[in-house]
């Protein structure tokens, strides 16, 4: 019987084996439901190697908050790994687990991303466990992109059969890479067009930032409220905008005796966070001290809600910060969006200008979502002076949750 068991090959994708260039590899990608979890974190508990590193795409059949399940599994995870990695949609969720800037947890929307990293700091001797389900995720992408040239990076495709049987394996698709070399770095779309501030900015320094586009046609959409909100907030309190580098609008001021920058940025959504991630590198800009306004699809109209920290909710423009700066240490307030016609395209929908009525309502939600934020500005303040007291506990009760 021994025999006979040790003479069966593994079934591919189902706790299987493999090493590339000297780095062990455990493809447990077939499928991931929640109650397989454990016992391949178990393993790789008792596993002996130099490095272990854990690699989770898609998990599934599970009840409950999708975001809460994902912040368990890093937990457990970072107990057990050096380094660990979520990939896809949901993986912003997983970043709420981290309890330092020490902890090496990521995140990253694009399989492609997630391989620009691997192939940085995988070495020989790390042991890897990739964990998720192949018709989401895809995960042998991984492996296959460090042994040669790899064009496919869908995220759409479906497709239950080995990736090296595919014909489009070859095929160029998928996402462009955010970072082709460095796992948290500044895409060259952006780079070569932005340069480091002139000034240095003081650390208290609350930076305000309303997402939004730049496109004076797209002023009164549902993507644009971030940039509303602060035109609002920077009228009411008579602060001129100055244009900085790649045209950047920024408005200095001062709040319950904090210095405030409000900053509108003029990049696609998705650049968003490389551009944070240059200004960041040249000055004393930090996303730890930003406050995000921003639109929400998932809040009813017209609601207003300020939150701590937590996943993208599926905004590009959040989603690219998190990617960025693999932290979700930052607070936000967002305004509902929420009221499209199913028949709509998505797309279509935030880049649609409001009606009279629907105007009517955002403009009000605007001037909550101000309050909201001298509201933040005013918890922070009680915070740091909490801190310098020496009351932590009391500080951080300050904070939203």
């Amino acid at each position: 019987m021994t025999q006979a068991l040790a003479a069966t090959e593994p079934f591919e994708g189902r706790m299987a084996p493999l090493q590339i260039k000297g780095i062990d590899f455990i493809r447990d990608d077939w499928k991931a439901p929640l109650s397989t979890v454990a016992p391949a974190f178990e393993f790789m508990h008792a596993a002996i190697a130099h490095r272990k590193i854990i690699v989770i795409g898609t998990i599934s059949d599970y009840t409950g908050d999708s975001s809460k399940r994902y912040v368990d599994i890093a937990k457990a995870a970072l107990a057990i790994a050096a380094c660990v990695l979520f990939i896809g949609p949901r993986a912003s969720a997983a970043l709420r687990a981290k309890r330092s800037v020490d902890d090496a947890l990521f995140a990253f929307p694009s399989i492609r991303d997630a391989a620009s990293f691997l192939s940085c700091y995988l070495k020989a001797g790390d042991l890897v466990l990739l964990k998720g389900s192949h018709k989401a995720d895809h995960l042998q992408r991984l492996l296959i992109a460090l042994q040669g040239d790899l064009q496919c990076w869908r995220a759409d495709c479906g497709l239950m059969r080995s990736c090296l049987s595919c014909q489009y394996l070859h095929v160029a698709s998928g996402p462009k890479a955010a970072f082709e070399s460095k796992p948290v770095a500044v895409n060259d779309s952006v780079s070569k067009h932005v340069q480091p501030l002139r000034y240095k900015t003081d650390m208290q320094t609350v930076s305000v930032i309303g997402l939004g586009n730049p496109q004076p046609h797209l002023a009164d959409t549902p993507h644009n409220v971030g940039y509303r909100t602060l035109e609002l907030m920077a009228q009411q309190h008579g602060w001129e905008w100055q244009v900085g580098y790649a045209q950047t609008l920024i408005a200095n001021g001062e709040l319950l005796g904090r210095p405030v920058r409000l900053i509108k940025l003029a990049c696609p959504m998705n650049e968003v966070g490389p551009l944070l991630r240059a200004w960041s590198t040249g000055s004393d800009f930090s996303v730890a001290h930003s406050i995000i306004v921003h639109d929400d699809l998932a809040l009813p109209f017209a609601e207003v809600k300020a939150k701590l920290r937590g996943g993208d909710g599926g905004h590009r423009g959040v989603r690219s910060i998190l990617q960025s700066f693999q932290d979700d240490h930052f607070l936000r307030v967002k305004i509902g969006v929420g009221q499209r016609d199913q028949n709509m395209p998505l797309a279509d929908y935030v880049l649609t200008p409001f009606s009279p009525a629907q105007q009517a309502q955002i403009l009000t939600a605007q001037a909550v979502a101000v309050q909201r934020v001298l509201e933040l500005i005013r918890n922070l303040n009680a915070a740091q002076s909490k801190t310098k007291n020496g009351d932590a506990h009391a500080a951080s009760s300050c904070q939203l949750s």
